[in-house]
């Protein structure tokens, strides 16, 4: 199961704590009702972690994905899902950005080294248009 420290109200998690799962992730943050909930940091045991806002336990607005291999995603979120405008930083240099619509890339996408366009692809819900 694991571990929570912190804050607590009618015998649920409520106010700043910290979660520590049995298989090595871990959230900081923000909690309401029991659920993360506001400004957290997920840590996840292999090295990524996700930083930004939570609702219901869920992504939920503005946050970032940071891989162990060094790429960096910045997203909006919907209960979990990317929605809205992306960019992705990758450890070689190169960035991709454009929108996601419901967690599917919609829309056209840019793969930029600098401000170079290296590559533009058009979407229809996560499906390559061009």
């Amino acid at each position: 199961m694991g571990r929570y420290d912190g804050d607590w109200h009618e015998d649920k998690y409520e106010g700043r704590g910290s979660f520590y799962y049995s298989n090595g992730d871990r959230y900081v943050g923000f909690w309401v009702k029991g659920k993360q909930d506001g400004k957290g940091v997920f840590y996840y045991s292999e090295g990524g972690r996700y930083e930004g806002d939570w609702r219901q336990g869920k992504y939920h607005g503005d946050g970032r994905i940071f891989c162990s291999n060094g790429d960096v995603m910045q997203s909006r979120y919907k209960y979990n899902k990317q929605h809205g405008p992306a960019q992705v930083w990758f450890a070689d240099g190169t960035r991709c950005e454009g929108n996601y619509y419901k967690g599917d890339r919609h829309g056209e996408w840019r793969h930029l080294r600098d401000d170079y366009v290296l590559k533009t692809t058009q979407y229809e819900l996560g499906v390559e248009t061009n």
